[in-house]
């Protein structure tokens, strides 16, 4: 062979072999570049997904619900369900709104309602601090209506008790001493398990 054609043939060997050098290098990058791709990808859908998550819950702390008891100088006193995150405002609103002789100066219509509170809207010259029970045992207790003391007009202050049913607490109450337990109020005339349901957290016999 001569010397011309071995030249030829090694020259033809190197640029193969950095031809397959440059192939294989080029592949693994594009490999590489596939993998960091598909990384970025998957924190995206990642990220995606978490977000919807917190969605998810804040929608669900929205959603969430209070029942409180509204009484005092409104319309119609009563035991209501707000939305988490409603104010006093709102469930007076609920309630019919404050009547005439309501002491609006007296109370912070811009509370935040908390579950199984007991907010007593005052009337004007009476110095009555608003009510809030869930915080502690005591409170909650002084916050109760005591059916063997009650007046007509507290009586009345209880979610459906009219003026008729008042009085007939407190002739029961004349006639018969006083109430065992929160059950015996069961024994008037017109207070039947749906309506006894809604005052039976709000009412004591102590």
């Amino acid at each position: 062979m001569k010397r011309k054609d071995i030249i030829i043939i090694i020259t033809i060997s190197i640029i193969l072999s950095l031809g397959m050098i440059i192939f294989h290098s080029t592949k693994s990058s594009d490999i590489l570049l596939d993998k960091n791709e598909n990384t970025k990808i998957s924190e995206k859908i990642k990220a995606e997904d978490n977000e919807a998550v917190i969605e998810q819950d804040s929608a669900a702390v929205k959603n969430e619900k209070v029942v409180v008891y509204i009484s005092g100088e409104v319309v119609n006193p009563q035991v209501i369900e707000m939305k988490d995150g409603d104010r006093l405002i709102d469930a007076v609103e609920k309630c019919g709104g404050m009547t005439e002789n309501a002491d609006k100066n007296a109370v912070n219509l811009a509370l935040l309602l908390k579950d199984e509170d007991h907010y007593v809207i005052p009337k004007i010259g009476e110095n009555l601090q608003l009510n809030t029970s869930s915080n502690n045992k005591s409170s909650q207790n002084n916050n109760l209506v005591n059916i063997n003391t009650a007046d007509k007009t507290t009586l009345i202050s209880l979610p459906s008790i009219g003026e008729k049913t008042a009085e007939k607490i407190i002739q029961y109450r004349e006639t018969n001493g006083n109430f065992k337990s929160i059950d015996d109020i069961k024994n008037i005339n017109g207070i039947g398990e749906k309506k006894f349901e809604q005052i039976k957290d709000l009412i004591t016999v102590k």
